[in-house]
């Protein structure tokens, strides 16, 4: 029987990808990067509902993770999984290690995520095709209007990130790690996230870029608005006006 790993984050901007890439150049499982989510923005670009989501991510399991010869590294956003539950139950019978990696900043999370989208949604307006990544020599100029609605609705987004991980895990014993320990000790977090997946330790090497403990005017034209908003949902944050 194959053995499954699946790396659960609650939404993106966590360091997700960079453990993805570790783990593809071990070569020692096969990595499936955020599959779920491409399988949901399919069937409802095809015009499918939400209802329809889930028998396809289930169709899609039972084809490539079931049915597998090889160890599987799976990358699962926890939104993008249409029914929890039923996640869970399809693939228990691999015994499945879970791995969930979140961050303690959850104003910092939204912020990432969201100057990204704008950073990119300029560059369509102005006809360019940008990565989903700011470069870092351009970040701090780039000091988008991010709108209060927009970051309600990835906090709430991120919560209920949380809340089906904790569905999809119940009943496991799962290893949890925070962005802000991958930054301060990679090797430390990696190297258990490795030996858990049980793959053999190689001298794998990589770089972050910490996202925190910063000043909102350095990233936002609306830095009170943004921190009012914050205060106004309840999340405490590094970051400053």
């Amino acid at each position: 029987m194959a053995k499954l790993v699946i790396l659960l984050m609650p939404w993106g901007r966590v360091g997700s990808n960079m453990v993805n890439g570790i783990v593809q150049r071990s070569k020692a499982m096969k990595v499936w990067n955020e599959p779920l989510t491409g399988v949901q923005t399919r069937v409802i670009g095809a015009g499918g509902t939400l209802a329809d989501v889930w028998p396809a991510q289930e169709e899609w399991l039972m084809e490539n993770i079931l049915t597998a010869e090889t160890d599987i590294f799976l990358n699962v956003a926890a939104n993008s999984v249409a029914d929890a539950a039923a996640f869970r139950e399809t693939v228990r019978p691999l015994a499945p290690v879970h791995l969930v990696l979140d961050r303690r900043d959850d104003l910092a999370t939204a912020l990432s995520s969201l100057r990204t989208e704008e950073w990119v949604r300029e560059g369509i307006a102005m006809g360019e095709q940008r990565n989903w990544s700011i470069p870092s020599g351009q970040s701090v100029n780039f000091r988008p209007n991010i709108d209060a609605s927009k970051l309600k609705a990835a906090i709430a987004i991120i919560r209920q990130g949380r809340d089906n991980i904790a569905t999809i895990t119940e009943g496991y014993d799962t290893a949890r790690y925070s962005y802000e320990e991958l930054v301060s000790d990679m090797a430390g977090v990696v190297g258990d996230m490795l030996q858990r997946s049980g793959i053999p330790p190689y001298p794998f090497k990589a770089g972050t870029e910490k996202f925190g403990a910063g000043s909102l005017s350095k990233m936002v034209s609306n830095p009170q608005e943004i921190m009012d908003t914050a205060n106004e949902l309840g999340v405490e944050s590094e970051l400053t006006v």
